[in-house]
């Protein structure tokens, strides 16, 4: 009788684990893109990485690294990738303390993930989500690639006409060399339209 309700336990026990790893879809995750993982911070943050769907196939069949440039403009792509020209934009606003706070969290992580995510979000209990997203996928690419373009984005959008820094930013930082792959980063409250 022992055995068997210690083993009832283990295999409860195993269930709740393999189950909490799983990371769970949000409410309002986007069509299209779905949640590859999800990690809660103190004071109940919480960074939640998104892959757009049918991405884990375009990796395993090495087409997740295509660009709209072909060979021919290879001279073009060197001189131009990576200049991470920025605009700002009136719309999908995120309030610049959490984006302050994700780009910090984004420049000391050094991981990959297995699926290349297309965007990585934080969300601050009664302030709001903002994210870190990306038009094309860039498979290889440690999560801290982003931190340039993402911190330029920031400080040039965060300030206002007469120089007084916004309370909330939105913006994209065009041209952007991540791990070579040449794609358009966004800085703004959702994980999706990026182009």
């Amino acid at each position: 009788m022992l055995l068997n309700t210690i083993a009832v336990l283990l295999a409860t026990a195993s269930t709740a684990v393999t189950a909490a790893s799983i990371p769970q879809a949000r409410d309002d995750t986007p069509a299209g893109l779905h949640v590859i993982d999800v990690q809660t911070l103190d004071g109940g943050k919480v960074m939640t990485w998104y892959a757009a769907d049918g991405d884990e196939e375009a990796n395993l069949a090495g087409l997740a690294n295509t660009s709209p440039n072909t060979p021919g403009d290879s001279a073009l792509l060197s001189k131009r990738c990576g200049s991470n020209q920025v605009e700002c934009h009136s719309s999908n606003h995120a309030q610049t303390p959490v984006c302050a706070d994700l780009i910090n969290q984004i420049g000391n992580n050094g991981n990959t993930q297995a699926t290349s995510p297309r965007s990585i979000c934080m969300e601050w209990p009664r302030y709001g989500r903002c994210c870190v997203s990306w038009s094309v996928n860039a498979p290889g690419a440690r999560t801290n690639y982003f931190y340039s373009a993402a911190q330029k984005t920031l400080s040039t959008c965060e300030r206002g006409a007469n120089g007084v820094i916004l309370s909330s930013v939105s913006g994209k930082s065009k041209d952007t060399n991540i791990g070579g792959v040449c794609l358009t980063q966004c800085l703004s409250n959702r994980p999706d339209g990026c182009n």
